[in-house]
């Protein structure tokens, strides 16, 4: 199924056939897999399921091409949902001016189609458009075929259309609230721009799009699991680190890996002050103690951040303990020993601790 689905495009049957194969696969038979060359498969989709699956058949140790898995995990940990636009029946210069348009964060622009192509794909949920931009004069058929099936289908009738046309009279007249908007043929980039995001403006993410955000989810638990087994992810700790200002489903295993894997405690002090959830910051601070039990070595800016956060009245008992605890880790000078040593019984005679 899987050979199958790659061969003839079926982007989304191979994911759920790599999903299938990683949830049954004994751990001897993944080296062997079809999963390892679909690590090499130029869509990222296949990719991100090929290396999840590879992780979990595996149960993180012992894995296949771990220095593979673990790159492509790191591309995957970055993933966020976005905006789809696909694009139908446009002109060179129109589809050169959508596509620029689309390479900005959170949005990306589909290739080039036909209403045929189109429609199929999107009916049978091989693509998931946020927005539809289509020229109104096509050669295998008219908008209003497409527009009226995506109008009539209770699954796709969210879908924007925005229409490329001459005529913007005649198209309000001929297709009313099926359309929702319009743009002349030449358009520039910022017209496209702004087009989209008005007619976005009160729609939420679909469902489907959110697929990124839990690939990144899966792909940040999958490299703590790694990292955890002794696998080196020490190719991606950038990427995981760039994580740590995420949702906390994404930023909190982020900072288990950086602990198990990392050399460096610097953003995940940087966490500590930040505008992050408790739960994060907590974290972070035990991240911070295992890098610091394997390294031993503390810079004095570290040592002067620590402390702070371990002295900040203001900050959780739970989390300046956790940093206290992290800095018994390191290898102190004895004039910051006994600087800390002051001011936690300073400060635990004013809290009333022992």
């Amino acid at each position: 199924a899987l050979s199958d689905s790659l061969a003839d495009g079926k982007t989304l049957a191979a994911v759920a056939a790599i999903e299938a194969l990683g949830d049954t696969l004994d751990r001897s038979a993944v080296g062997e897999s079809g999963l390892i060359p679909a690590l090499d498969n130029g869509n990222s989709m296949v990719r991100y399921a090929a290396a999840l699956a590879v992780t979990r058949a595996s149960r993180a140790g012992n894995v296949p091409q771990a220095g593979r898995v673990v790159s492509i995990l790191g591309e995957a940990i970055g993933e966020e949902a976005v905006r789809q636009i696909t694009v139908i029946g446009l002109s060179s210069a129109n589809l050169a001016t959508a596509e620029a348009a689309g390479v900005r964060p959170g949005y990306w622009t589909d290739a080039n189609a036909t209403i045929k192509e189109a429609a199929s794909d999107i009916l049978f949920g091989l693509k998931a458009p946020d927005v539809i931009v289509v020229n109104d004069i096509q050669s295998d058929g008219i908008p209003m075929d497409l527009i009226g099936v995506l109008a009539n289908n209770r699954r796709t009738s969210d879908i924007k259309v925005i229409l490329v046309t001459d005529d913007e009279d005649g198209a309000n007249e001929l297709y009313g609230d099926k359309i929702a908007g319009v743009l002349t043929p030449g358009f520039q980039e910022h017209q496209l721009r702004e087009k989209v995001d008005e007619v976005l403006a009160d729609l939420p993410v679909d469902p489907r799009a959110e697929r990124a955000s839990m690939v990144a989810i899966a792909a940040s638990n999958a490299l703590h699991r790694l990292a955890s087994n002794r696998v080196d992810v020490s190719s991606a700790v950038d990427r995981i680190a760039n994580q740590l200002n995420r949702e906390d489903d994404v930023a909190i295993p982020a900072a288990g890996a950086l602990g198990e894997g990392g050399s460096s405690i610097d953003a995940l002090i940087a966490q500590l002050s930040g505008d992050g959830s408790t739960e994060l910051k907590q974290a972070c601070a035990e991240a911070a103690g295992a890098i610091l039990s394997r390294i031993r070595n503390i810079t004095p800016a570290q040592f002067d951040a620590l402390k702070a956060v371990a002295l900040d009245e203001g900050n959780d008992p739970a989390l300046r303990k956790s940093v206290a605890t992290a800095l018994g880790q390191a290898v102190l000078s004895p004039s910051q020993l006994l600087e800390l040593v002051k001011a936690l019984h300073t400060t635990a005679t004013i809290d009333g601790d022992s």
